[in-house]
């Protein structure tokens, strides 16, 4: 009896320290809802909020009006490829080239409400609301390619799209459309007097209309959508336009004699909702400012190569290319429009600060 009692003790003994262990197993694994968390774990919580709001993943949304091979169009797409590549997928941007989502002014509108994140819009119709944004198309800043990206590089442009914040969008890059061409249906425009009196289309912004009007020209203001039509019912007896719009939108159907004029490029302001910008990271901030400078680039190699494309493929439509303008037929154009330009360079210290660097560099 008494080895028997010694043995039921040691087995009391063992079943006591056993229950012990796995009461203290079970908490290290499971925890408690009380208990204070340990220190490693104070520090890890709040890390993991900022590592989870900075890689935050979202898509957006951009617009553009011309048709999906025009180099404005194809600078959208190059700033698509670095966001989404710097980005390693996390921020994604769906594209509506075509005016999908509406025209120029439209989508302008539709950015600064916040109803679309971000277009490429063209200069003009952001000049109708801000002066800023028309210097730059003050006629006859631009001689080459190679200047005008040494000026979109510099302060004098940053300073001009800063100035557009007061429309609550942030600009942060100019993409362009390309050099334009005067385009009639029956003959080359050479000089002023070829032009006089007609018809000819302007975007809707007083600069336009100011330009034109200098030239001799009936200013005649239409949206980008409407030309096509403009021209088949003689609303507009001629138009300036890019060659790969005349191309791209058919144009060529309507008008059959181009000749390069280089009174003004055609450039396209990159704008984001500014309140939109402002909510994301700096990290994200400084990707979306950094491709956008950097698809100047792009756009304007683009720009080259589509340009000897298109002329080829316009020719091959029956359409005639003229000579480019003459050093004599290029000043009479340039006497015409002098005031326009020194009128709307007084405009603002901004605006001739950008006028008076891009004649520097001529």
């Amino acid at each position: 009896m008494k080895k028997l009692s010694k043995v039921f003790a040691l087995l009391l003994i063992l079943a006591l320290i056993l229950s012990a262990c796995s009461g203290t197993s079970s908490t290290s694994q499971s925890g408690s809802g009380d208990a204070a968390p340990s220190a490693d774990s104070a520090a890890e919580g709040p890390q993991e909020d900022l590592e989870d709001r900075e890689a935050q993943s979202y898509t957006l949304r951009i617009a553009n009006v011309v048709q999906e091979a025009n180099p404005m169009n194809m600078a959208c797409v190059s700033f698509i490829e670095k966001i989404e590549s710097g980005s390693n997928g996390r921020i994604k941007i769906e594209n509506y080239p075509a005016r999908q989502l509406g025209d120029d002014s439209e989508l302008f509108a539709q950015v600064q409400q916040g109803s679309l994140d971000m277009a490429l819009v063209s200069a003009s119709p952001i000049g109708a609301t801000n002066d800023l944004a028309a210097a730059l198309q003050i006629p006859y800043l631009f001689t080459s390619w190679d200047q005008y990206e040494a000026i979109l590089s510099n302060e004098v442009t940053d300073n001009l799209l800063a100035g557009l914040e007061v429309n609550n969008v942030k600009a942060l890059g100019v993409w362009n459309a390309g050099n334009r061409y005067f385009a009639h249906p029956t003959k080359e425009v050479r000089v002023p007097n070829d032009i006089k009196g007609l018809k000819i289309r302007v975007s809707q912004t007083p600069l336009g209309m100011d330009i034109f009007n200098a030239m001799g020209a009936s200013a005649t203001p239409l949206n980008y959508g409407e030309i096509y039509t403009g021209l088949q019912n003689k609303v507009l007896d001629m138009i300036e336009m890019d060659i790969s719009a005349i191309l791209m939108e058919k144009h060529y159907e309507v008008v059959k004699y181009l000749v390069y004029s280089p009174h003004y490029t055609w450039p396209g302001i990159f704008v984001i909702n500014k309140d939109l910008f402002d909510s994301f990271s700096p990290e994200d901030q400084a990707l979306i400012a950094k491709a956008a400078k950097e698809t100047i680039t792009d756009n304007v190699n683009y720009i080259r190569e589509i340009e000897a494309q298109c002329e080829k493929e316009l020719i091959a439509e029956g359409v005639t290319i003229g000579e480019p303008l003459s050093a004599e037929e290029l000043a009479l154009w340039k006497e015409r429009t002098a005031d326009v330009a020194e009128n709307w360079s007084n405009k603002d210290p901004r605006i001739k600060a950008f006028v008076d660097y891009a004649l520097s560099l001529q």
